[in-house]
Parts: C-alpha cells; sequence; structure tokens
C-alpha cells in the first residue's frame, strides 16, 4: 500500500529533483516536504492541486489508495504460442514488465508475482487449446 508520503517520494525520485527543488516548486519549505513524505504531514488543499499540475497526475493519485491496481500487460505475438519455450518467452516478457509496475510503484512485488502466476496459467491453457 502506497500512502501519500510515499507517493510524493517516488514521483519526485522518479522526476529526479530533491525535496529542496519541489519545495521551492510548490511555495512550501524543504521541511514541509520531508514531513509528507515520511508521512508527519499531508499536503493542504490548497498545494495539493499543484503538486498534482507539478507531477502531471490527477489529484486523486494522491489521495485514493486502490488495493488492486490494474495493470494490463498485452503481448503481441503473431507467432502464437506452440510450445513450452514460447509460453515461457512471452511470460519473461511479462515479468520484465511488471518488474517495470513495480518500480514505477504502480503495484507490490507481491502483485506482480501473482500477476505472473496468473499469466503462466494462462499461457498454459492458451498453449493446450492450441494442440486441441
Amino acid at each position: 500500500m502506497f500512502t501519500t508520503g510515499k507517493k510524493i517520494k517516488k514521483l519526485r525520485e522518479k522526476e529526479n529533483i530533491t525535496q529542496k527543488e519541489l519545495a521551492l516548486a510548490l511555495g512550501v519549505t524543504r521541511d514541509v516536504v520531508a514531513n509528507w513524505e515520511t508521512d508527519r504531514g499531508l499536503p493542504t488543499s490548497d498545494i495539493l492541486p499543484k503538486l498534482a499540475k507539478y507531477f502531471s497526475v490527477p489529484t486523486d493519485h494522491f489521495l485514493i489508495d486502490d488495493p488492486s491496481p490494474k495493470i494490463r500487460i498485452e503481448i503481441n505475438d503473431p507467432g502464437g504460442i506452440y510450445s513450452v519455450s514460447d509460453a515461457e518467452r512471452l511470460l519473461s516478457d511479462a515479468k520484465v514488465a511488471l518488474a517495470e509496475a513495480v518500480q514505477g510503484g504502480h503495484i507490490t512485488q507481491e502483485k506482480a508475482d501473482e500477476a505472473a502466476e496468473l499469466a503462466w496459467k494462462q499461457l498454459m491453457m492458451i498453449l493446450e487449446q492450441s494442440k486441441k
């Protein structure tokens, strides 16, 4: 679960800016940003829209905690799935996309592992169907 503070920190680090730089852009002190990131405070209602605009995200990004974010991974493979090695190759591609989602803060590692397991089961079902 990502708190508002963790979301702010993740976005700030992704943009490779310091707490001081973010504070200057928003008209607050570095200590205020530090307090947000350590969940010792929250952005005020007048700062929240500025924060969202700065990071190009909706204000809801900071307010809503989606316990089960939905990540859709599409693998376009015109070759089809005809062997276990085809499925393993596609699963490897899916795991790369899931790792990027984890690194981006969109899902937890636990959810990524669950998704990879589900993807493997689905790939095996597709493989079985293709043999019929």
